[in-house]
């Protein structure tokens, strides 16, 4: 907006060589109109001086006010050089109007700083306007040849002006060209930038989204699991054993064959429904942990448990500790249905303010293809936005590290 204003104020100073006052102020009521824009007090007290003058020329009548503030501004910042400017303004407008003596006050003002200043240009400058208000002979000589060569003078800065006008309007469409394409840049970093935010946004809330769906899906198959247990439980296990009390009752030796198969049909089915029963949240986590473990330890296998009382096991939700729970109780029934392992290890720690639980037993080990026998516990664990990575070789036992 600074170099805009400054443009038209150029344009209007050629205008005024050429004594087209009304062309000229055309343009400098466009550059006042910038002039909220314009911060640098020079530049100001230049459009304002200028458009001061060029309504004096055309007897507006605030010329001389405009004029006056102009010459405030430059004394308030004891700029020399353009209170000098307003001096030689000031003492021209009061010699049209025919004001001699504040004219010559003016044009004595102007050829002290020109003196101080020590410019002969100046000086020059304002010996002519104190010329300007002598009437003798020599004087008047003076002046026609001085008009002449101020002509020659005058075409010749006209010209100059013209051609600074090309080059600064140049420059100006050049800025504003690389202003408007960093702007377009801006707003296509704008709009990328928004687009990229939307969809990682999207992304976010589909995941949670998932994430809630995976944890309902889970917490209904746990309500599942739970219902057909209590079935097993409470129809079938209980039906076996009225059974086998009422075979007992009858003391038949033909029946003894058939209450040992019904007894060991009745554990497998208490065994089943214990497998997949609810745990009961009135007793401590860490406890039932405590006894599934102890529950798989017999003569031949050795179970190890390692910072089971480390972790916080309140501050976990209850699809998180049953998930925990039902996991290894699945790694544990491998262990025993497959791999004739006589140790294994369990080792609860936190790693980067996450659950691991690592397990391993000196089983026999397996090849771990697709579909294998755990693809529910990685289920379950992959449910609540955990991970789980297993690990065997045949003769080289078994591996598991669960991460929640």
């Amino acid at each position: 907006a600074s170099d805009s204003a400054m443009v038209y104020n150029n344009l209007a100073q050629v205008y005024k060589n050429q004594n087209k006052f009304l062309k000229a102020q055309t343009f400098l009521l466009q550059a006042e109109a910038l002039l909220p824009k314009v911060k640098e007090p020079l530049r100001r007290a230049k459009i304002i001086d200028n458009l001061g003058l060029i309504n004096s020329y055309i007897d507006a009548s605030d010329g001389l006010d405009l004029m006056t503030a102009a010459l405030n501004i430059r004394v308030a910042i004891k700029d020399t050089f353009a209170i000098y400017t307003s001096y030689g303004n000031l003492a021209r407008y009061y010699a049209r109007n025919r004001d001699t003596t504040r004219s010559k006050a003016f044009a004595l003002k102007a050829y002290a700083i020109a003196n101080r200043l020590n410019s002969p240009t100046y000086r020059r400058h304002a010996l002519e306007a104190l010329t300007d208000l002598s009437t003798d002979d020599y004087t008047l000589e003076y002046k026609r040849l001085n008009d002449s060569l101020y002509k020659a003078e005058k075409v010749n800065m006209n010209s100059f002006a013209l051609l600074k006008y090309d080059v600064t309007e140049g420059k100006r469409k050049i800025i504003e060209s690389k202003l408007q394409e960093a702007h377009q840049r801006r707003l296509k970093m704008r709009f990328l930038f928004g687009g990229i935010i939307l969809f990682l946004i999207g992304a976010l809330l589909y995941l949670l989204r998932v994430f809630e769906h995976n944890k309902e899906t889970l917490q209904a198959v746990y309500q599942t699991e739970s219902d057909i247990s209590k079935k097993l439980h409470d129809e079938v296990a209980n039906d076996l054993f009225h059974i086998m009390t009422k075979l007992e009752q009858e003391e038949c030796e033909e029946h003894e064959d058939l209450i040992h198969e019904l007894e060991h049909l009745y554990i497998k089915t208490r065994d089943i429904s214990k497998e997949h029963s609810a745990l009961d949240n009135n007793y401590p986590f860490k406890d039932h942990l405590q006894s599934l473990v102890e529950s798989f330890q017999d003569s031949k296998t050795n179970v190890i448990v390692k910072g089971l009382s480390d972790i916080s096991w309140g501050t976990m939700s209850a699809i998180e500790t049953t998930t925990v729970y039902k996991s290894l109780q699945e790694l544990l029934i491998n262990m025993k249905k497959h791999s004739a392992a006589s140790l294994v290890i369990f080792i609860f720690e936190y790693q980067k303010r996450k659950l691991h639980i690592s397990y391993s037993d000196n089983g026999v080990g397996s090849d771990l293809k697709p579909g294998h026998g755990l693809h529910n516990t990685e289920s379950r664990i992959k449910a609540i936005n955990g991970s789980v990575i297993f690990e065997s070789h045949p003769k080289k036992g078994f591996k598991a590290e669960i991460t929640i």
